[in-house]
Formats: C-alpha cells, sequence, structure tokens
C-alpha cells in the first residue's frame, strides 16, 4: 500500500447518534485531530493511487474545472462570496440532494462556511441532482379540531420519480403558490417561517426556466448568501460531464473488475459488522451477468430520464456500455465513448462513487451528516483496498432542533414508567398501598401470607401459584390507581402523537422561525472552532 500500513479500521463499529435534545449538535471528526496544513494536504496528495492516472494532475485540473463551474452556476442566480486567491488554498465539502431538508442537515452548510472561512479555503457544496426526486411536497403538522395531525402541502401532483436533473416544475401554477399555503397552514406555530424568504426565489428561478432542485437549491443557498455564509454550490450532474472529471470515471470503469471484487467484500464485511441481514442495505451488491457487470454509475438518457444500473463488458477489442434495457454503445477508447455521450446521456455516479471521488480529488475535508458518514465507512474500505491509499479524514455534523421545542423522548420515558408502574400493580400491588390500606386487618393478612410464601425456598411451583392468588386479591385495593393510570396512559400516548409530530426532528427547515432557527444555526456551526484541527 502506497501509504503503508493503514491507522484505521474502516469497517470497525462505530456507534453515531442524533442528538435526543432540543438545540443540540453532533461534531465529530473520524480522527481524533488531522492537519489540514499545506505541507500535510500536499503529502496526502502525492500518494499515488492505483488507477491510470496522475492523481496530483488530476486533483490540479479536476479543482479548477470544478471551481469555474461552482463560479459559474452561484453567479447565476446570487452574488459570489469572497474566495481566496491561492488557487492551492484548502478545499471543505458537503453535500446533500436539492430539497428544502431538516436544520440538522442544514447545520453542515453553516459548518461548512464557517471552516473556510477558518481555512481561508473554498467552501463548496455539492448539489446531489441525481438522486431520485421524490416528494412532491412538504410534510408538516396541521391543526384540526384541537388535536395535530400531518398534512403534506404540494408543489405538485405526485408523478413517477425521476433525477433532480432532470425534474421540471410540472404545475407552474400549483407551485407559484406553494409558499402561501405552506405559511397559512404552519401560521398557529409559526408566525413568520422561513418559507416567506425563500419561495419568492424559489418562483423566480421557476420562472427563469429551471428545473425543481435547481429552484428549491437556489432560494436556500440565496438565504444562506443573506446569512452571511460564504459557500459555492456546484452541481453533481454538470460536474460529472467536466472532461477532467470523466476521465476519473474512465479509469474507474477500466479497473471494474477489481472494483466489483472489492465493493462487493467490503459490502458483506460491513454487513456482518453491523450485523445487517437485508442483502440491499446499506446499499446493494453489485451484480454480474457473464462478462457483463455491473457498475456503481447510473445510466439514462435526457429523452426518457429513467434511472438505471451501468453496465460494462470488456474484451480485447475494447469496451460496451449498456443499461440490459436496449440502451447499448460500443467502442474502443472508454474515455472517449463517455465524452462522446455528454448531452443526451447522463453517467452519474452513485452514492459511495459520489464520496469516493469528492473525497480522493476535490475535498481536504468533506462533512457528512449521520447516514454518510456511516456508509463512508464503506468508501474507505473502498479507498484502502481498491485505490491503495490510506483514506482522508472527514467530520460529522447534525443537530436536533425541534418545532415549538417539544421533546418526544421526554414523553416516550414518561410513557414507559407509567406503563412500567401498571404492570407493578398486578405483581406488586403492596407496593402501592396507602396507610390506611394497611391498616385493614384483612390487608394485613395477605401481606404477611404474601411475605411467608416468598421466603418459602421448596415447592416452587405452589409458591408461584400462592403469590399470583394473593396478588389477584390485593388487586381491589389498587382498582382505583389503575383507572387513574390507564388515564393518564391514554393521554400520554396522545400527548406522545403530538410531540412526535410538532417536535419531529425532520420536519423542514421552511417551516422553522425566519429569525430564530438561523440564528441557532449560526451559534452551533461555531463548534466547528473547538475541533482538533490544524490549518496552518
Amino acid at each position: 500500500m502506497n501509504s503503508g500500513t493503514p491507522s484505521i479500521d474502516p469497517l470497525a463499529y462505530h456507534r453515531l447518534r442524533a442528538p435526543q435534545q432540543d438545540g443540540e449538535a453532533l461534531v465529530e471528526l473520524s480522527r481524533p485531530t488531522i492537519s489540514l496544513t499545506p505541507a500535510a494536504r500536499q503529502q496526502q496528495q502525492r500518494v499515488n493511487w492505483q488507477l491510470d492516472l496522475d492523481r496530483i494532475a488530476c486533483v490540479s485540473r479536476a479543482r479548477e474545472a470544478a471551481l469555474q463551474l461552482a463560479r459559474r452556476h452561484t453567479g447565476s442566480y446570487r452574488d459570489l462570496p469572497e474566495l481566496p486567491d491561492d488557487p492551492a488554498a484548502p478545499w471543505l465539502m458537503s453535500g446533500h440532494q436539492p430539497t428544502l431538508f431538516h436544520p440538522g442537515v442544514w447545520l453542515k452548510n453553516f459548518g461548512l462556511s464557517r471552516m473556510g472561512t477558518l481555512a481561508r479555503g473554498v467552501a463548496v457544496n455539492l448539489v446531489v441532482d441525481n438522486d431520485l426526486a421524490a416528494a412532491s411536497g412538504l410534510r408538516l403538522p396541521l391543526a384540526d379540531s384541537g388535536t395535530w395531525r400531518s398534512e403534506t402541502v404540494l408543489w405538485e401532483q405526485p408523478t413517477e420519480p425521476i433525477p433532480f436533473e432532470e425534474k421540471p416544475v410540472v404545475d407552474g401554477e400549483l407551485f407559484r403558490s406553494f409558499g402561501e399555503r405552506v405559511a397559512r397552514a404552519i401560521h398557529p406555530l409559526t408566525k413568520e417561517p422561513l418559507i416567506d424568504s425563500l419561495w419568492p426565489v424559489a418562483v423566480e428561478r421557476h420562472l427563469a426556466g429551471e428545473p425543481l432542485g435547481r429552484c428549491l437549491a437556489a432560494a436556500r443557498h440565496v438565504l444562506e448568501g443573506e446569512l452571511g455564509l460564504r459557500t459555492l454550490e456546484l452541481p453533481l450532474g454538470e460536474l460529472f460531464d467536466l472532461p477532467e472529471v470523466v476521465a476519473w470515471t474512465a479509469a474507474v470503469l477500466e479497473q471494474l473488475d477489481e472494483l466489483h471484487r472489492v465493493y462487493n467484500r467490503g459490502l458483506s464485511q460491513f454487513r456482518r459488522t453491523h450485523r445487517i441481514r437485508s442483502r440491499a442495505h446499506p446499499v446493494p451488491d453489485l451484480d454480474r451477468d457473464e462478462s457483463w457487470l455491473e457498475s456503481p454509475f447510473w445510466v439514462w438518457q435526457r429523452s426518457m430520464p429513467r434511472r438505471r444500473p451501468l453496465w460494462l463488458r470488456m474484451s480485447g477489442n475494447g469496451f460496451a456500455l449498456s443499461d440490459r434495457h436496449g440502451w447499448q454503445v460500443e467502442g474502443s477508447q472508454l474515455r472517449e465513448m463517455l465524452l462522446d455521450l455528454r448531452g443526451q446521456t447522463r453517467i452519474r455516479p452513485r452514492a459511495l462513487m459520489t464520496t469516493l471521488f469528492c473525497r480522493t480529488v476535490l475535498a481536504d475535508l468533506f462533512i457528512h451528516g449521520i447516514g454518510g458518514a456511516k456508509y463512508d465507512q464503506l468508501t474507505d474500505a473502498i479507498m484502502l483496498e481498491f485505490l491503495r491509499i490510506e483514506p482522508p479524514a472527514y467530520l460529522t455534523m447534525t443537530a436536533t432542533v425541534r418545532l415549538r421545542g417539544r421533546e418526544p423522548w421526554r414523553r416516550a420515558e414518561q410513557l414507559a414508567l407509567r406503563r412500567q408502574e401498571l404492570r407493578d400493580l398486578v405483581y406488586n400491588p403492596q407496593r402501592h398501598l396507602t396507610d390506611s390500606q394497611l391498616a385493614s386487618e384483612a390487608c394485613r393478612n395477605l401481606l404477611d401470607e404474601k411475605s411467608a410464601l416468598l421466603s418459602q425456598r421448596d415447592q416452587l411451583a405452589a409458591r408461584h401459584w400462592g403469590i399470583g392468588r394473593v396478588n389477584e386479591k390485593l388487586q381491589p385495593y389498587v382498582a382505583e390507581r389503575r383507572e387513574a393510570l390507564i388515564e393518564m396512559l391514554e393521554d400520554l400516548r396522545r400527548n406522545l402523537r403530538e410531540d412526535q409530530l410538532l417536535g419531529s426532528r425532520e420536519l423542514s427547515l421552511a417551516l422553522f422561525p425566519s429569525q430564530e432557527l438561523p440564528d441557532k444555526l449560526l451559534d452551533l456551526g461555531k463548534k466547528v472552532d473547538k475541533l482538533s484541527i490544524t490549518y496552518r
């Protein structure tokens, strides 16, 4: 291995859990300390990989092209942030699908901007627009006759999911009225929600002809600029059409046979470590059909944007690419084939390949949420065995911010305690007797009988039956407490359902107060200041 013996076991079990309490954040490096000094970054990049592609040249060219794309894309809808003049400045990256995600996901962008400032580097958020646009609206709590229920406010009628990159705004009228309808629905909980600031920009981008994902992402990014965040946005689809990135994709696919073996073996080890039985989690194995190999990339046609696995067949004469559903091309030079396909055919990475590329080519440090961090243990294993390099560190960052401060876990604890007390009334009713009940001769006789049975060490079956009979005779004494507990449990269940709805950490950032949530995330984002990172 180029970097020597690895200092980490990438597939060792590591528990990551979202904070339970409102306003708490998880900010954790994958290693105790890391260095982002120029010397450390240069040393990392000088360690070559097992690809037929010079790593230093690939990193330099890809970063230059990606930076130009990010500047051009960001500048199409907002002013550019101030960027460092040094072309060797460190890159900090994060990424997510272009949705109106929950505050815990949004915190990554606040941390990203903060770290970009600390490192005097380039902070880039990857817009993961190769994922499927499955949602057709936002779920939110809706007041209904004194109770609360979950309701979806639509920006379009549900349709078959297609990649965000291709997804148009289908119903312009419904889309334009979405912000007003959400604000009206959430008004009992939030008087000035962020949707009021977000949606005019989304509508503006829609009128400019942008697809759905770009409308949503631009709305959020414009707001981030107004809040003082200094980041660029980089659309994944356009990124993987850059010639400098196509060269990397071709180099990976040329070694698909080895990647196939490493990928599936890493998945098997990951499932054993995490005791996962499903063959579909965290992602499915790559398949094989005689000489055809399934790759960790997607393919679809612009004219028919149904995402399918990209398959590859290698022979002495060259390469064949297929989706195994009627589309197939052949050629002798894979890189030229991929370059020629751009425009009408989309070839995009799956999740593990996305972060593999970002962390080994573009980013000096990548910021994950919990899900990405868990799956990137597998990416680390692929880096070690396929690329033969030691994986760079990453940061895991998320928060729990609840609307109205509801904390379902507290109510769940109360519910568990009351259930235990109800059970205790059956098996230990003597613990719940009042002083006046204990003064009763009949009650004392039953307690004496139970005490004698408990001290008995033989005839266990008779002992067990006798204790049950005494407990049953004591039930009338605790009947009133039982009725009260049953009523309390019903109230707790109802309140827990409301807490789970109103206090869900998954509620969209668009539903939160326009001043309160950004202030909270700006404050939580400063937690990156305390990380053990050397920048200079």
